[in-house]
């Protein structure tokens, strides 16, 4: 009797109220004095492998109600906080990188040269991704200011060697080995992280690759043909 008992009591099928909730969990979906609750809202599918999907949820699930909030909102308004805000900073470092580079070769032909790997670099890099369909994260841009110090490097290398020897098969022949070596470990790096279970990390292994990639390329083909021109002038 006492067992029958309980399974009847447990099949009660009275409607399920705010009262009949354990405090634990009404506290977590209502306001102190039950006249606000909140609403969990489940994308269809992973919003976090899809940038334009996240923005398309996010648009939404705002149009239902201006009080809309979560971590998506946060890392969405985080994300256009740091394209707008990076962007100014990339332009003003550029600006005072070419700056420095004018006051140590004296010569803007030299300093503009110089900022050749790294531009190309840039450049190709984005256009790689954009072409594979990759997105642009927070990682991603944090890899762009890592592969601008290193084309600037490259292309200062270069050409202080370049005012040494004025010969392109010297100038490669000393410099080009140890570059080459550098990138390659570069190369190397990326791509451990390349393999990382961390969508994030992996993007921005990803990423580096390409711009690696893509500003050795930029120092050791246009470079040299920019200099051969110019020692044939």
């Amino acid at each position: 009797r006492a067992f029958k008992s309980s399974i009847v009591e447990m099949a009660n099928t009275e409607p399920l109220t705010l009262e009949n909730l354990p405090s634990e969990i009404r506290d977590r979906f209502t306001g102190k004095n039950n006249k606000f609750f909140k609403i969990t809202v489940y994308p269809e599918k992973n919003i976090w492998e899809e940038a334009s999907f996240m923005y398309s949820f996010i648009d939404e699930v705002s149009a239902l109600s201006e009080n809309t909030t979560g971590l998506p909102f946060i890392f969405v308004e985080f994300m256009d906080i740091m394209s707008q805000e990076g962007k100014k900073a990339t332009y003003l470092a550029i600006i005072a990188i070419f700056l420095v580079l004018l006051i140590d070769f004296s010569s803007f032909k030299y300093a503009l040269l110089s900022m050749a790997p790294m531009t190309l670099g840039v450049v190709w890099m984005i256009g790689v991704m954009e072409l594979s369909g990759l997105q642009f994260t927070i990682m991603t841009l944090l890899v762009i200011p890592l592969i601008i110090s290193l084309g600037i490097d490259n292309g200062v290398h270069i050409l202080k060697r370049w005012q040494i020897e004025n010969n392109l098969e010297n100038v490669y022949r000393s410099t080009g080995k140890p570059i080459i070596l550098m990138w390659l470990s570069f190369m190397l790096g990326s791509v451990s992280l390349w393999y990382n279970t961390l969508r994030g990390l992996s993007s921005m292994g990803i990423s580096l690759f390409i711009g690696v990639v893509t500003c050795c390329l930029a120092t050791i083909f246009i470079v040299p043909i920019i200099l051969g021109l110019r020692y044939k002038e």
